[in-house]
């Protein structure tokens, strides 16, 4: 029987890779280079295997330069990628200084910057976690550093992080420094509407058709506030239901339900008991003098104020 425990995704052997470092400090970079130059590692994951075996031979040195200068004493920083910066307490910052470019000599013109920060976990692969949060000047961002000696040597890259793609930035391009031209001035015109001319006694033809809905609508509100008072004061010993029911009253009210088929639900399933000999009190109260015009308002602010005082009561009674 033939089979696989698993398969193996590689690199072949053969294959050249090349990478730079990058400091400030050539004795950092020449004791790296004397660990690294001429040996041989083992990298990755299935060393056992014959896998992972590397060697590393040094290419050559190189000295790279920045020919770009302060114009003017003002140095103007576009982030070609996200920026990174730590403050000193060795935390993620956005308070940035002319510190954080290299420069020691200058100050940060806020009038003439423009920064977008954002936040993210990188994932640590190694781990199979998340880092902690890292706080991070976007990139498109642009720094603008006045009171700059034209003598001060302007770095390639800044920030932290830059073996991961960080800390990209152009200095000085022309799009950056050139004036803009001055945005022409429009003037916006907002077209009035047409309001045709109305006669003076329609006009008032109306208003008194306004106050007069108002007035009605008024005493409606009166009107129904007085009922539910005399509901409340005249019916509620002899109608003591839970305050759920009445929530589903006030439900069926909402759903534009007629007094008839409000009463009617009450007389089945599990309403059917609570309700017993209730229903006809309720629906003389509610059809009563004409009383019909009022639904639903008048059933959904009885059904809410017994729902409170119900609820007044039980905390009442429990209480004593």
């Amino acid at each position: 029987m033939k089979g696989y425990l698993f398969m193996y995704r590689y690199l072949s052997a053969g294959q050249e890779f090349m990478f730079n470092l990058d400091s400030n400090r050539k004795d950092l970079l020449d004791i790296i280079k004397s660990k690294l130059h001429g040996k041989e590692f083992k990298a990755a994951k299935s060393k056992r295997n014959e896998f992972g075996k590397i060697s590393i031979e040094f290419m050559g040195e190189e000295v790279i330069s920045n020919n770009a200068t302060s114009i003017d004493g003002r140095v103007v920083f576009y982030a070609e990628s996200d920026l990174c910066f730590l403050d000193e307490y060795e935390n993620y910052t956005t308070h940035l200084s002319s510190n954080h470019f290299g420069i020691r000599d200058g100050r940060i013109n806020y009038g003439l910057t423009r920064i977008s920060t954002r936040r993210y976990y990188p994932y640590n692969h190694y781990r199979n976690t998340y880092d902690p949060e890292r706080i991070v000047i976007a990139k498109g961002s642009v720094i603008t550093i006045d009171d700059v000696d034209s003598a001060t040597s302007l770095p390639l890259s800044v920030g932290i992080h830059r073996s991961e793609g960080l800390g990209h930035v152009l200095i000085n391009e022309d799009w950056l420094l050139k004036d803009f031209p001055p945005l022409r001035k429009r003037i916006a015109l907002r077209p009035t509407p047409f309001v045709p001319e109305i006669p003076i006694h329609l006009k008032d033809e109306g208003l008194i058709r306004i106050l007069q809905n108002q007035k009605k609508l008024s005493n409606q509100n009166a009107r129904i506030d007085s009922l539910v008072f005399d509901f409340m004061h005249l019916n509620l010993i002899k109608i003591k239901v839970a305050p759920s029911q009445w929530g589903k009253i006030y439900n069926d009210c909402v759903s534009n339900k007629s007094i008839e088929e409000i009463i009617d639900s009450l007389g089945k399933g599990r309403s059917k008991q609570k309700w017993a000999g209730k229903q006809e009190n309720l629906q003389n109260f509610l059809t009563e003098d004409g009383r019909e015009a009022l639904h639903p308002k008048l059933l959904m602010k009885i059904s809410r104020q017994m729902q409170k005082d119900k609820v007044l009561t039980n905390s009442t009674s429990n209480q004593n």
